[in-house]
């Protein structure tokens, strides 16, 4: 007949206690259950050290392994927030709009480069400067559009990675609108030779 065992799970600088009460019959895999429960990892995303190496094995029995009482494992893995994943998912998306309006910005700034470098016929410079002022101007407003979004993001002060890439975001944003600023100084002194 088996004892049951005691066994000591970290996460962070938590700490938990956890009662098994037949090791002989409860697997890897039970154990991870368990920890669920008590930490709020998910099963998929915790990953767990005992003497330096990962338990792999989700059917393998505890005693297998070589946990006995008083045994310590250590939990890797982060909690799910659904409410921070939501953030998150938000700001991947604003990220990509982001990302696609710098493309239109960039592609403004070559050919606005063409003209200043006079690869263009002197009569059609001002017809491509209008239409280079308009796609800046519109790449401007887009921009403050996803900075308007980016504000309606408002993450709590436990959410450290969300006000990480939500500031990242908006300083890159902001870069991207002195950008279309100084591209549409350029195109109007552009427009004027």
């Amino acid at each position: 007949m088996s004892n049951s065992i005691n066994i000591h799970v970290s996460h962070g600088s938590k700490v938990e206690d956890i009662l098994l009460e037949d090791p002989d019959s409860t697997s890897i895999g039970d154990l991870k259950a368990i920890i669920h429960e008590k930490f709020g990892v998910p099963i998929e995303a915790q990953k767990l050290i005992f003497k330096g190496k990962t338990l792999r094995k989700e059917d393998e029995l505890v005693s297998e392994a070589g946990i006995k009482n008083n045994s310590k494992i250590m939990l890797l893995g982060r909690k799910t927030d659904p409410a921070q994943d939501e953030c998150l998912k938000k700001l991947d998306n604003i990220s990509e709009s982001t990302n696609t309006i710098e493309r239109k910005i960039k592609k403004v700034e070559q050919e606005l480069e063409g003209i200043e470098k006079g690869f263009l016929l002197s009569e059609l410079v001002s017809e491509s400067c209008d239409k280079l002022r308009k796609q800046s101007l519109s790449c401007n407003e887009n921009l403050m559009k996803n900075l308007e979004e980016l504000d309606t993001i408002v993450p709590s002060a436990t959410e450290t990675l969300v006000r990480g890439k939500r500031k990242t975001l908006v300083v890159h944003i902001q870069s991207l609108m002195v950008l279309t600023d100084k591209l549409t100084d350029r195109i109007a002194t552009a427009s004027t030779k």
